[in-house]
């Protein structure tokens, strides 16, 4: 069976809108080979190891999203099984993209939000504004500032840190701290409980920052 006939057979299996980008799929397959070894694929006759250049050719050269290689993919192992050939060449696994930083615009709405929320005493909203202030300007994650005890916290007039003792990976770092951190962190500290029984930042280690 010839390339054409295998194609044209495995798409009358299909809807037309899924044979219609699966005919578009194969076409680009069918050029890359071509182009590469002279000549149109025999379905009979196609390796592992061809697909798997292929597959690269989609991820390295063309840089296509995985989904998009995957359905390139699915079509062309789709055309070997209508044939009676099975191959073992994986998909590609998507990866999960970091998440986008806020914007400068963004992180001011986030920070005028949480000071525009007055819940509870005095000290859990100037408790609310610092936590927060320190995952917005100093990069800590929430299991971080949640996890520090006041002597983990150093002022002074022109500068201050913060010791996170168990950070990704476990490891202790020093962190700096702006002077707007530090204006924060000092506020809250001045109204936290005097009566608090634990060292912990906050009194509460496992307490919820209510913003909404």
């Amino acid at each position: 069976m010839t390339w054409n006939e295998a194609v044209d057979g495995f798409l009358a299996t299909h809807r037309s809108s899924t044979a219609t980008q699966y005919r578009r799929a194969l076409d680009d397959f069918a050029t890359w080979y071509r182009g590469s070894y002279g000549d149109l694929p025999e379905p009979k006759l196609l390796t592992d190891e061809k697909i798997r250049e292929w597959r690269a050719y989609l991820t390295s050269v063309k840089k296509y999203a995985a989904s998009t290689v995957n359905l390139k993919l699915s079509a062309l192992k789709g055309v070997l099984r209508h044939v009676g050939r099975h191959v073992e060449v994986n998909g590609v696994r998507k990866v999960q993209q970091p998440v986008d930083p806020l914007s400068a615009r963004g992180l001011g709405r986030l920070l005028r939000a949480v000071k525009n929320h007055r819940w509870g005493p005095e000290w859990m909203y100037r408790r609310n504004v610092a936590l927060v202030g320190l995952m917005a300007r100093a990069g800590l994650r929430i299991g971080e500032v949640l996890g520090l005890d006041v002597e983990d916290v150093k002022l002074n007039g022109r500068s201050g840190w913060v010791v996170v003792r168990q950070g990704k990976g476990l490891k202790e770092r020093r962190v700096p701290l702006s002077s707007r951190a530090r204006e924060v962190l000092e506020a809250y500290l001045e109204a936290r409980p005097k009566e608090a029984t634990t060292s912990a930042l906050s009194p509460i280690r496992s307490c919820q920052i209510t913003m909404f």
